[in-house]
């Protein structure tokens, strides 16, 4: 997911970027304190930044689990894509609730929806 340029083999990662920093925002957290939560460090995430670097999948889903996100929802790439990568998620997390644990998610779905 990564782009390259065709002129030379520089590094483009804005697209990890530019994700990363929405979550950072949406968390109030510097890269330095991303990089505490994901137990990556500091020097590796500012070379991604800088496109010394390309992150790993290890890496990004160590980011994935700081923000508390799927990879699905932070490689989505509209916002339809984040709703469904979403419910996914929710779907295989109430697999093996009973009935009534799962009437309690609906219940709890259905005031936060009024």
């Amino acid at each position: 997911m990564t782009v390259q340029s065709k002129n030379n083999d520089k590094i483009d990662n804005r697209l990890y970027t530019e994700k990363i920093n929405h979550y950072l925002q949406l968390k109030h957290w510097s890269l330095f304190e991303l990089s505490q939560q994901a137990d990556i460090s500091a020097a590796t995430i500012y070379e991604w930044f800088s496109n010394k670097k390309r992150p790993s999948l290890t890496n990004i889903s160590k980011i994935c689990n700081a923000f508390n996100i799927s990879l699905a929802q932070f490689f989505a790439e509209t916002s339809n894509e984040y709703t469904t990568a979403t419910l996914s998620e929710l779907l295989q997390l109430c697999k093996d609730l009973n009935n009534d644990e799962v009437d309690a998610i609906l219940q709890i779905a259905k005031h936060l929806n009024k």
